[in-house]
């Protein structure tokens, strides 16, 4: 097993993202945006929002060699979208390039009733 050096994603924080007004254009195709990511003035509907967020991860990956090809990595499922997002993104970059790293999803009962109801 190889060691893994982590750095960060350089990931935009959540206060720097606005709702756009509804009557401006998106910066990628024109059509109506959702969302303004404040740190760099992109104005993007739905589909480019999540065509430029999946680019993102893909060059992070790929500058960090955060994945190698026979890479098994093993996801911890929370149930909350940022986990299950990350299982996403990871399985269709999987499929994209070949199918070549073993992907294992786990979630864990912790036992806690009231989490469970």
């Amino acid at each position: 097993m190889r060691a893994q050096r982590m750095t960060s994603l350089r990931q935009p924080c959540l206060e720097n993202i606005d709702l756009a007004e509804s009557l401006e254009a998106c910066s990628g195709c024109g059509r109506g945006s959702m969302i303004k990511l404040r740190y760099n003035g992109l104005l993007l509907c739905k589909r480019c929002f999540i065509s430029f967020f999946e680019r993102r991860v893909r060059r992070t990956i790929g500058e960090h060699r955060f994945v190698e090809p026979g890479d098994r990595i093993v996801v911890a499922l929370s149930g909350g979208k940022d986990s299950v997002t990350v299982l996403y993104l990871l399985d269709k970059l999987n499929r994209l390039h070949g199918n070549n790293i073993e992907l294992v999803a786990i979630s864990i009962d912790q036992g806690i009733r009231a989490w469970t109801r």
